[in-house]
C-alpha cells in the first residue's frame, strides 16, 4: 500500500480500513486471531517484531478481550488507537485512517460503522399490535400490492398490505391448534404463486391466501393440516419449486411432504421421507435447492447438505461449511445460486451453491442473529444488479447489506428484539425494510441507499 499525505476523504478512509482488515484476516473467516496478527507483521519485516510486542498490540486491539478481533474492534482501533496503531500502520506502509467527520472522535465502536452507512431510529411507519406478540414475518410480491403476513405467539396471524398498511385479513389458528401447549407461529412461506401460506408452529399448517375467491374458496381459508403424530413442533418450513413439495423441520429431523389436494377446500399431505442425521441435534431450519438437494441447519455449527439418489433416498452429502455456533435460518436466494444463513455467532454467511464455498461474513451484530432473508426482488431493485441481504437480531437492530463487498448500507433501531425482516422493492416501493418485533410491525424507507 502506498503511503498518503494527504487527509482521507470519508469513503477513502473506509475503504482503507476494510482492505487493511482483509489483508490481515488471512483465511477469510471475519475475525483476525493472534497467528494472523503476526503472520502480517512478521512477514512484512521478519526479524523486526518480537512475540511480546506483536501480543501487545494484538491485546490493544482485542477490545472484548475474546481472544480474536472482529472489524468492529479492528476499524475502532485503526481510527482511534494510539502509539500502536501508528505502529500498525507504519509496518503495512500506509497512514492512519482519518476518523468520519460526522461522528465524535472517542474510542466508539460504533463510530467506525456509521461511516459509509444509512442509520435510522424512527421507522417510517409502524403498526401495534395490541395483546398480541409477533413471531415470525414472511412477505409476498404476488397480487396488486407486497403482503407481509405477521405470525403470532397465539397462534393467530395477521395479514397487512404493506402499501397501505391496513389489514387485509386475521387467520384464527384452527380448531386442533388452540389444544396446543405452544401453539406460537414459528415460521412461514408463501408458496412461489403466492396463493397459498405454509405456517410452522405446534403442526403445519396450509392457508389459502390468494387476492379472490377461487373455485369456492375465499381468501383466507383453512386448507388443511400436516401433522406426524404431534410429537414434535414444526420449527420451519420451505416450498418446493412446482409448490406440491414442502419440506419442515420437525425436532431432530428434517421431512419432505408430497401434498395433493382432493377438493380445491383441501389440502392433505404424506411424508415422502425423513432425514435423520447420523448424530442427532435439534434441527431449527431447512430449504429446497436448485440441485435437487435439502439443506438443514440447526442445534450444531455445520450447513448440512442432503442430495436425493432416487431409490437410494436422501443421502448426506459433504458440508456447506460451517459457523463457530448454533445456526437458526436458511434461505435461498431468488436467483437459486446462493444461501444465506444466521447463527448465534453474530455473523450472518452467504454461500455460493455453484462453488460450494463462503462468499462472505458480515460482521456488525453485537448478539444473536435469528432471522435473514434475501431481497425478494433484487433483479427489479433499482439497485440494478446489487444483491442486498437483511438480518435481524437480539441486538434490537436489522442491518441491510451488500452481498458482494459485505459493507453495511443500512442500519435500523428497531428498538426490541428483532423476529422478523423482509426486504421490498417494487414500483410503490423503491426499497422498503420491514421489520417485525414483539410488539410491532415497522416499516422503515430506504430509499436514501439508491442516491448514494
Amino acid at each position: 500500500m502506498e503511503d498518503s499525505d494527504s487527509e482521507d476523504t470519508p469513503e477513502d478512509a473506509y475503504e482503507r480500513v476494510v482492505a487493511i482488515f482483509r489483508q490481515t484476516d488471512k483465511n477469510g473467516d471475519g475475525l483476525i486471531d493472534p497467528t494472523e496478527f503476526a503472520s502480517v507483521l512478521q512477514g512484512l519485516k521478519p526479524g523486526v517484531w518480537t512475540e511480546q510486542q506483536v501480543f501487545k498490540m494484538f491485546a490493544s486491539a482485542d477490545v472484548n478481550h475474546d481472544g480474536c478481533v472482529n472489524y468492529e474492534e479492528f476499524a475502532s482501533w485503526l481510527y482511534f488507537g494510539s502509539v500502536d496503531q501508528q505502529a500498525f500502520c507504519e509496518a503495512l506502509g500506509t497512514a492512519v485512517p482519518t476518523p468520519p467527520p460526522e461522528v465524535e472522535v472517542t474510542p466508539s465502536r460504533e463510530a467506525a460503522l456509521v461511516e459509509g452507512m444509512l442509520v435510522l431510529t424512527s421507522p417510517t411507519n409502524a403498526y401495534d399490535l395490541p395483546n398480541e406478540r409477533g413471531t415470525s414475518l414472511a412477505v409476498s410480491l404476488g397480487g396488486p400490492h407486497p403482503r407481509a403476513a405477521c405470525g403470532l405467539e397465539s397462534g393467530n396471524i395477521i395479514l397487512f398490505d404493506i402499501d397501505s398498511g391496513q389489514v387485509l385479513k386475521r387467520l384464527d389458528r384452527p380448531l386442533a391448534s388452540k389444544r396446543a401447549q405452544h401453539p406460537a407461529v414459528n415460521a412461514m412461506r408463501f408458496s412461489n404463486n403466492g396463493k397459498l401460506l405454509a405456517v410452522a408452529a405446534d403442526m403445519l399448517h396450509i392457508w389459502y391466501v390468494g387476492n379472490a375467491i377461487h373455485h369456492g374458496v375465499a381468501p383466507g381459508s383453512h386448507l388443511g393440516t400436516l401433522s406426524h403424530g404431534r410429537k414434535d413442533e414444526c420449527t420451519d418450513c420451505a416450498w418446493g419449486e412446482d409448490d406440491m413439495t414442502i419440506v419442515t423441520a420437525q425436532g431432530m429431523t428434517s421431512k419432505v411432504w408430497m401434498l395433493e389436494s382432493p377438493t380445491p377446500q383441501q389440502m392433505r399431505g404424506k411424508i415422502k421421507s425423513t432425514l435423520c442425521p447420523k448424530k442427532p441435534y435439534h434441527v431449527h431450519a431447512c430449504c429446497f435447492t436448485p440441485g435437487n438437494e435439502i439443506i438443514s441447519v440447526g442445534a450444531h455449527n455445520q450447513v448440512a447438505v442432503w442430495k436425493d439418489t432416487g431409490r437410494g433416498g436422501w443421502r448426506t452429502q459433504p458440508a456447506l461449511g460451517e459457523h463457530e455456533g448454533h445456526v437458526y435460518r436458511c434461505t435461498l436466494s431468488p436467483c437459486g445460486t446462493m444461501l444465506l444463513t444466521v447463527s448465534s455467532d453474530k455473523r450472518p454467511c452467504v454461500w455460493d451453491l455453484r462453488r460450494r464455498r463462503l462468499l462472505h461474513r458480515y460482521v456488525g451484530h453485537e448478539a444473536k442473529v435469528g432471522v435473514g432473508e434475501f431481497d425478494k426482488n433484487t433483479k427489479a431493485s433499482a439497485l440494478g444488479d446489487t444483491t442486498l441481504i437483511v438480518t435481524g437480531s437480539d441486538d434490537a437492530t436489522a442491518r441491510v447489506w451488500d452481498v458482494e463487498t459485505g459493507k453495511c448500507l443500512a442500519k435500523v433501531d428497531a428498538g426490541s428484539e428483532v423476529v422478523g425482516v423482509a426486504l421490498v422493492s417494487n414500483a410503490s416501493n423503491p426499497l422498503t425494510l420491514c421489520t417485525l418485533t414483539a410488539d410491532a410491525l415497522q416499516l422503515w424507507d430506504l430509499s436514501a441507499i439508491l442516491a448514494r
